[in-house]
This record gives C-alpha cells, sequence and structure tokens, in this order.
C-alpha cells in the first residue's frame, strides 16, 4: 500500500525562490532513491504563505531511509523554523 509524506510550511514571500531551488533539488535526489513514487508542492495563488509538500513512497520504511539521507536530512534541517506539520500516513487509491 502506498504512503503519503506530507510536510506543510509557512514561507516568506522573500524565502519562496530557495525553496523552490531546494525542492527541485530533493526531488532530483527523492528521484534515485528506492520506493520513491512521486513528488508534489502545492503552493498559494495568493494571499497566505502555506506550502504543502506531499510526496508518494511504496512503504513507510522507504520515507524513514529518505529521511536519513544526509542531503535530504540538511535541508529539511534548514526549514526547521518554517516547518508547521509533518506526516506520513498509508494511503489507498481508490476508483471513481
Amino acid at each position: 500500500m502506498p504512503v503519503i509524506s506530507y510536510l506543510k510550511l509557512r514561507l516568506p514571500t522573500e524565502g519562496r525562490e530557495a525553496f523552490q531551488r531546494d525542492f527541485e533539488a530533493m526531488l532530483r535526489l527523492a528521484r534515485r532513491q528506492p520506493g520513491f513514487l512521486r513528488a508534489e508542492v502545492l503552493r498559494p495563488a495568493e494571499g497566505p504563505d502555506a506550502y504543502v509538500v506531499i510526496s508518494e513512497w511504496e512503504t513507510v520504511e522507504h520515507i524513514r531511509a529518505w529521511e536519513r539521507v544526509p542531503e535530504h536530512k540538511t535541508v529539511i534541517d534548514g526549514y526547521r523554523e518554517e516547518l508547521v506539520h509533518r506526516r506520513f500516513v498509508p494511503w489507498q487509491w481508490t476508483a471513481p
């Protein structure tokens, strides 16, 4: 069963470009990790500064391994103050 990881961050306007660069670098790195399926970032069209990063992995163990990748850990630690919520949960897709 796939597992969804999501992060919610509050990013001030001046931090958004750096965040986008970091996200793109982490996406390139994640694509080389076992169990990685996909990732995307949701950002506000206007107004609030809340960003959501969603990634999908084959198992919880794959997410835990990703969290221990040194380059990923360094980047995430740099957003400690902006991080509002972090969680991963088993997710089952349902057909429409």
